[in-house]
């Protein structure tokens, strides 16, 4: 399996992958050793006896045989980007292995990974523009992937069975055209809306004569179905505001689990929580300090220049009261904030045979959870749903939610994907509720990759027994940790800041995003 797969529609629209993909030819994407494969199409997949695109990505190449051994040799004479050479294979059909006439070259995909691009020309009579358009799609199996490929004009050529039930409309379609005309890398990821809700959808520019542009939309919707009004629509708003023409960039494909008021809030939490305490030591220490080391000569001297001193001790006075002021206030306004969550966490009781629960949530490149809906710990209690900060796999090992490994695998892939279903506890109970989950990468301005962007269902009429009962846990854990400060108390780290339970750095805020140094798609 790949250690970094690409999305399909990326490397679809690669200036070396595009032309062999539009004309039909049976193109495959090795890495550099030809130890992996990195992106198929359906005649390159089929070509090595494998019916699906994605089995054959996922497919571990057998390093002896005669096919690899032949391309291995070819590959290792490409020295360079740009290099090309061809070869004649031979590929088992059936009991025999036919010759073919192919061709790989060196490419350079994403900013600095070099692969093999194995391709091998179509056979027998150039295909007609519609033909063209099904073996673009062909293969490339999904009940919750649609695609299409468009004309000019936003005509749809052809389409993966359940695409017509979207109900994209011809007008989005050829706006989506137009848009990806325009754009330099011939790509354009962003939500569209359908009769399905809005979806995340991605369009590129695959051919010039004839046009063929290839269409992906995920079914995880973008809003909520029961208030009938987008998920975040204020983060779409100030992502559509910012660049010319209101389209929406590539990171912005999907919206947003916070809100401009629960942005400006998270931040006052997580610093202020932290750094009172810190503050409140430090003017203790300095208060108390001269009074343990003062002697009777200093006191004279101290009373000899205090009339001396009057003025300036005053002027100093007045300047620090505003701030000591604003300290108070700040420290105050904070744990009214934390005694308010305190009081949720405790009168939380879940609402067994409820509705399904929609939520989003976010994970950043380094693999935390950096953002998830309020509606999620609504759903399995705050405490369960306490992740800022944590990785998936910490969660996927205290929880047992990923027991295959499939999620995680999802995840080091940097791909889309949807459909996985994991089990997760809920607070103060043995019971655990199903997350359906979807996710989609996310990637900067300069085409890095940023995280995941995801949506879930909790399917809280489905709960069941949860033999860990770990619902049942969450609400030791907090007198666990209070227990074990005592014991540290004479150790060598007496009096330090209490460390963070998820980078084991003093703690900065940032959940091992910001702060100190220690901290700092199968389809698209």
């Amino acid at each position: 399996m790949p250690e970094r797969q690409y999305p399909f529609i990326d490397i679809a629209v690669h200036a070396r992958v595009r032309e062999h993909f539009a004309r039909g030819d049976a193109s495959v994407l090795f890495s550099r050793d030809i130890a992996r494969v990195l992106w198929a199409n359906d005649q390159g997949a089929k070509l090595f006896g494998t019916a699906s695109v994605y089995d054959f990505i996922d497919t571990d190449l057998d390093p002896k045989d005669l096919s690899f051994r032949q391309l291995r040799a070819a590959a290792a004479q490409l020295a360079t980007v740009g290099d090309r050479r061809q070869l004649l294979i031979r590929v088992a059909a059936g009991f025999r292995r036919l010759p073919l006439g192919a061709t790989v070259e060196m490419i350079r995909i994403g900013t600095a990974e070099d692969a093999v691009l194995f391709t091998v020309p179509e056979n027998g009579k150039a295909l007609s523009t519609e033909e063209r358009a099904e073996a673009m799609i062909a293969g490339l199996d999904g009940p919750d992937t649609h695609m299409a490929v468009l004309d000019s004009d936003g005509t749809i050529i052809a389409g993966s069975p359940g695409f017509e039930s979207l109900g994209l409309s011809a007008d989005i379609r050829r706006t989506l055209v137009a848009a990806v005309a325009r754009d330099k890398d011939r790509l354009i990821k962003r939500p569209v809306a359908t009769e399905k809700g809005r979806l995340p959808a991605a369009v590129g520019k695959i051919s010039e004569h004839p046009a063929l542009h290839l269409l992906f939309a995920v079914e995880a919707i973008l809003e909520d179905s029961e208030a009938g009004e987008p998920v975040n629509s204020a983060a779409q708003g100030r992502a559509a505001s910012a660049i010319p023409g209101g389209e929406i960039d590539v990171q912005e494909a999907v919206p947003s689990s916070t809100t401009p008021a629960e942005t400006d809030q998270a931040p006052a939490k997580l610093d202020g929580s932290e750094r009172a305490p810190a503050g409140e030591t430090a003017a203790t220490s300095e208060d108390e300090a001269p009074i343990e080391e003062t002697t009777c000569e200093e006191v004279q001297g101290e009373r000899a220049s205090k009339d001396v001193d009057a003025e300036a001790e005053a002027a100093d006075a007045e300047h620090a009261a505003p701030e000591t002021l604003r300290e108070t206030e700040k420290a105050s306004s904070e744990n009214a904030v934390e005694a308010d969550q305190r009081r949720e966490a405790a009168d939380f009781v879940f609402a067994a045979g409820g509705r399904a629960v929609r939520f989003v949530w976010k994970i950043d490149a380094e693999g935390h959870f950096s953002e998830i809906s309020e509606e999620f710990a609504s759903a399995v209690g705050p405490k369960a749903a306490d992740v800022i900060g944590v990785t998936f796999t910490e969660l996927a090992g205290r929880y047992g939610l990923d027991p295959d490994n499939r999620i995680n695998e999802l995840l080091h892939r940097r791909d889309t994907w949807s459909g996985k279903t994991i089990f997760w506890p809920v607070q103060g109970t043995n019971l655990k509720v199903p997350v359906d989950l979807a996710a989609l990468p996310t990637y900067s301005r300069s085409r890095e990759f940023d995280g995941f962007r995801g949506f879930g269902i909790v399917r809280v009429a489905d709960a069941v027994p949860d033999a860990k009962a770990a619902g049942l846990s969450l609400d030791r854990a907090p007198a666990q940790k209070s227990s074990a400060a005592p014991e540290g108390a004479d150790g060598p780290n007496a009096g330090s800041p209490p460390r963070d339970r998820t980078c084991g750095q003093a703690p900065c805020g940032g959940r091992q995003r910001q702060g100190c140094g220690a901290c700092c798609a199968r389809s698209f």
